[in-house]
């Protein structure tokens, strides 16, 4: 009788067991439903966001070049001091470049490179010539922007010639709207070993958003060679 006892327990037990799993199978389903709508929502919203961001960026660049073509030409405020990168970022490069926080603090936290006006003119060469060149590319924009990295002394150049290697470098690394992307290229003034006398921005193009996005400036990041 003990025996059967036992058994008749057991069995209830493992039924029991049974309908707790299967209330539970199905709470994660409607979650996982949930989660699965809330997830396109979000998407479709990102979408739409970028869309309207890639509208905004094409009405601010009619109106510039329209207000140009009349002889007006929007006020460009200098930066004078790297304390300033922030805010100064968001009045003058917002809409064409997106610096990362990491670069705008390592900017605040190391920049010494003497001429601050000279680096944020960098800035502004790249919002003014490099996004237009690759927005509406051509020879003539891009000559445009050749001719201005001249005039500046600068270089545009892959970070690394051999395929493969930032990989060994996660420094290059730079997350944007929750993606990572890699700084391929950068922008290098000078050299040597003198953060007074050089500086460089780490960069990629964001084709979707259509934007400059800055991983990393100015301070040297290592690489198998030196500066």
């Amino acid at each position: 009788a003990n025996s059967s006892e036992m058994m008749r327990l057991y069995e209830e037990e493992c039924a029991n067991l049974r309908e707790q799993m299967q209330k539970t199978r199905i709470e994660y389903q409607s979650l996982l439903i949930i989660a699965d709508s809330e997830l396109k929502q979000m998407q479709a919203l990102r979408d739409q966001i970028s869309a309207e961001n890639y509208g905004l960026k094409e009405r601010v660049d009619s109106l510039s070049q329209a207000l140009s073509q009349k002889g007006f030409d929007l006020p460009i405020q200098q930066l004078n001091s790297y304390q300033d990168i922030s805010t100064w970022a968001n009045s003058q490069l917002a809409g064409s470049l997106w610096v990362a926080p990491k670069a705008i603090r390592e900017t605040e936290k190391s920049a010494q490179f003497s001429d601050v006006q000279f680096f944020g003119n960098t800035l502004l060469m790249l919002r003014d010539f490099y996004v237009p060149m690759r927005r509406n590319p051509g020879p003539i924009s891009r000559s445009a922007y050749e001719e201005q990295l001249k005039l500046m002394g600068l270089l545009d150049e892959k970070c690394f010639s051999q395929a493969g290697s930032i990989k060994a470098f996660p420094e290059y690394k730079v997350t944007y709207k929750g993606h990572t992307y890699w700084c391929e290229d950068h922008i290098k003034y000078a050299g040597g070993t003198d953060p007074r006398k050089f500086f460089r921005i780490y960069y990629f193009w964001h084709e979707d958003d259509q934007l400059l996005v800055i991983g990393h400036m100015p301070t040297h990041l290592d690489n198998l060679l030196t500066n």
